[in-house]
């Protein structure tokens, strides 16, 4: 698996999901709601919210956003009971509702929670959308998914392929799919030499650097995501850089540095 600080918090989802669906029998099938405006999107959602009913909420959730976490509804739903355990809602209000196109409106909704008996209060932004059956809500801003065709790996390798580009209102997020085949582990980025993600797209070049050195551990089927605030364009290439072998005892072999495309179109 991927061992770093920083990168625990990138593969969160992956980790609560993979949690909740051991020893899980027959999948329950969830609805999608739709609702008729954006202002009664937004309403339903607070209140479902504020009284801790992931089940609603769940429902409110629009198609884009499902498909760019991976998940079903019904796995998404038990991500969020589980979320629920460890902090609780006190309350959560509209700040603003703008045009951001004709189908798609910017919700900025003031949140305060309370974990380990502590409360923090954040705006954040959601894409109110307009789908066929009517309107839905989209978390952390996000407004199209992206999806990319990903090939075989590389037997006995490691492989990088990019497999989504989540657009959000300002930027994007790469998910990129991990899978080490090899009997090495490896180490994503040093202390000198930073692991980046290098985008070039049709409208220039974008460069987002990992915080901290990343382990990867052998025998891996993994992902990591990267956010780059002024993503733009159509995407030509996605290079990962300074991937370096470790011996055995972990250390980095430093003249084993290597730089592997993700994607070339």
């Amino acid at each position: 698996m991927f061992k770093s600080k920083g990168f625990l918090k990138i593969l969160l989802v992956a980790g609560i999901a993979s949690s909740v669906l051991v020893g899980c029998g027959a999948k329950t099938e969830v609805e999608p709601l739709r609702l008729g405006t954006p202002e009664e999107v937004v309403d339903t959602f607070i209140k479902d919210n504020e009284q801790n009913n992931v089940n609603e909420m769940a429902k409110l959730y629009a198609d884009v956003y499902v498909d760019s976490t991976g998940y079903d509804l019904a796995t998404i739903e038990k991500i969020l009971e589980k979320s629920r355990k460890e902090s609780e809602i006190v309350s959560s209000e509209l700040v603003s509702m703008e045009d951001y196109s004709d189908t798609i409106k910017k919700a900025t909704i003031k949140i305060t929670s309370k974990a380990n008996n502590e409360e923090a209060t954040n705006n954040y932004d959601y894409a109110i959308i307009k789908e066929e059956e009517g309107w839905a809500i989209s978390p952390d801003g996000i407004i199209a998914c992206e999806n990319y065709d990903i090939p075989m790996y590389n037997k006995d390798e490691l492989t990088l392929n990019l497999a989504k580009n989540i657009k959000l209102f300002e930027g994007g997020i790469l998910r990129v799919k991990v899978y080490n085949d090899s009997k090495n582990q490896f180490m994503f980025g040093s202390e000198s030499n930073k692991c980046e993600i290098i985008v070039e797209t049709s409208t220039g070049k974008y460069v987002t650097t990992m915080d901290e050195p990343t382990k990867l551990d052998k025998k891996v089927n993994s992902y990591f995501l990267a956010r780059i605030t002024e993503l733009d364009g159509e995407i030509n290439k996605v290079t990962v850089t300074n991937i370096y072998d470790l011996d055995k005892d972990e250390n980095i072999i430093e003249d084993s540095k290597k730089d592997i495309v993700a994607y070339q179109k």
